[in-house]
């Protein structure tokens, strides 16, 4: 026999954010239920459960940049009756914490007559894209990021490590500063760079592709 309807209520939190929606389920050897992917306040529902089981729930899917809750809960469906760790339940709340920051290092390579620069000859700045106040389609670049950096012995220059901790597509603009070697005619180009974001294959960190143009 089952029972008609089953309700649990139990405390779900996101450390430092808004709760969306988190995507839960039932496990037992003998049944995979569907998951029950919406939710109101601090309740998550499945219906028509089989009596006779004993089930895990467990959150299969969390938030976008979050982990997923190791908390794992025995319930016990006999005889219309329902039981659960309330122990568990009591003390360790569904918790969900942002995934670890993924890092970029943007860099570049300098060369002067297709030759390779003394050491700290140029230097060059990173600039942040930000959209335009009134046109929200157009991207200015008006924010340095730190200082500007100068070439090595080989010509290559890096800028500080960039950290994401969301998923997004960034922009930012590498810029020569112009020096005051009337015998060099120093690059005007401005070099845009982006980085897209993206969450990877099992939702458990984040995944970037630079591109340079």
């Amino acid at each position: 026999s089952g029972i008609d309807s089953l309700t649990l209520s139990f405390s779900l939190s996101l450390y430092s954010t808004k709760l969306y929606k988190t995507h839960f389920k039932f496990n037992t050897l003998i049944n995979a239920l569907p998951i029950f992917s919406e939710h109101s306040c601090n309740t998550v529902s499945f219906e028509r459960i089989p009596s006779g089981h004993e089930y895990t729930l467990r959150e299969t899917q969390a938030v976008p940049g979050y982990k997923l809750s190791n908390t794992a809960v025995s319930v016990g469906v006999h005889y219309d009756k329902v039981s659960w760790n309330r122990e568990v339940m009591d003390n360790e709340t569904f918790s969900n914490k942002r995934l670890d920051p993924v890092k970029v290092t943007l860099q570049g390579t300098k060369t002067m007559d297709d030759k390779t620069p003394e050491k700290g000859k140029f230097q060059f700045a990173l600039y942040q894209g930000t959209l335009d106040d009134e046109n929200k389609d157009l991207i200015v670049f008006n924010q340095q990021l730190g200082d500007n950096v100068s070439n090595d012995d080989n010509g290559d220059f890096w800028f500080p490590e960039l950290s994401f901790d969301s998923v997004g597509t960034y922009h930012y603009e590498i810029r020569e500063i112009g020096g005051t070697d009337a015998s060099i005619i120093y690059d005007k180009n401005l070099y845009h760079i982006t980085v897209d974001v993206t969450l990877n294959e099992n939702n458990t960190g984040f995944a970037t592709n630079v591109t340079y143009k």
